[in-house]
């Protein structure tokens, strides 16, 4: 019988240590997401007006970026507040950086 005791206790600690930590975590995920926003759009071909699906979308001299969707849309998460230089890279070799 007690080793069904001490069963109990054993994957009673783990429980409430595993709960602890994912409760940590969550906390310390919302204050970095309070300090932090998201940069969205659609990227489209400047002639036609058609979205551009698999193009990059990089912040300048940071590693945040996103790739577009089928639809051209994109989201970059966690940016800190401030002005960026955006680059879209596309197949093939030209970059425009606004």
């Amino acid at each position: 019988m007690q080793s069904n005791d001490t069963n109990h206790n054993f994957f009673t600690k783990i429980f409430n240590y595993s709960f602890l930590l994912i409760l940590l975590l969550s906390i310390s995920s919302l204050v970095i997401a309070q300090n932090s926003g998201k940069i969205s759009g659609t990227v489209v071909d400047k002639a036609s007006g058609d979205p551009l699906p698999g193009a990059n979308v990089l912040l300048d001299g940071t590693s945040m970026g996103a790739a577009t969707t089928f639809e051209g849309e994109y989201i970059i998460h966690r940016v800190s507040p401030g002005d960026y230089n955006m680059i879209v890279k596309y197949i093939g070799p030209k970059s425009i950086c606004k």
